[in-house]
């Protein structure tokens, strides 16, 4: 391989930022979407699928088709989760409606119906970025989710703490329990 055809040389390096060794500005084809070397390569208007590199060299990509592609991929599972995402906001906002039923419910009830809501827009948000194929919608979509997984993360702090701390009490007081059994009484 010659100093010229590694990836890394300043005659790549020059091409890459549109102008050449003489300074002088030429049509510019970034060399992602070209490969450089031999006389058998593609014109540059064809596009290439990403692809593991050989050796030495590195197949080329274009950014156009990797941007496309990269879009699609998202959208799949996206659109695949909004039905179970929906179902579970619809769980979510009955639980949450039983539990204003009751007197302690009524504390964390508010919590289930926030987190119903969420996951029925985050289900509806999904539907419609597949549909407009809207990047905008499937940003939504993931910032509904990561609020979700905040919520879901900080309750399942307060809940190990909860569990932590009850049993200390416990322990605490069927320790104290013990001792007090065996204080004569008078």
């Amino acid at each position: 391989m010659t100093d010229e055809s590694r990836p890394g040389s300043t005659e790549n390096r020059q091409r890459d930022s549109g102008s050449d060794s003489s300074g002088a500005e030429g049509s510019h084809i970034p060399s992602a979407e070209i490969p450089s070397g031999d006389a058998s390569s593609p014109a540059p208007d064809q596009r290439f699928a990403p692809a593991a590199p050989h050796g030495d060299q590195v197949a080329p990509v274009s950014r156009t088709l990797i941007t496309e592609d990269w879009f699609s991929r998202l959208l799949v599972p996206a659109y695949e989760a909004r039905g179970w995402l929906k179902f579970l906001g619809v769980v979510s906002i009955v639980v949450g409606a039983v539990q204003v039923l009751s007197i302690v419910g009524i504390l964390v009830a508010w919590l289930y119906i926030w987190l119903g809501v969420l996951l029925w827009q985050a289900g509806d948000r999904a539907g419609q970025a597949t549909l407009l194929r809207d990047p905008a919608m499937l940003e939504q979509y993931l910032q509904k989710a990561k609020t979700v997984f905040v919520i879901a993360g900080v309750t399942t702090v307060v809940g190990i703490a909860m569990s932590v701390l009850s049993l200390g009490m416990i322990l605490t007081f069927g320790w104290m329990a013990a001792v007090l059994d065996r204080i004569p009484s008078f």
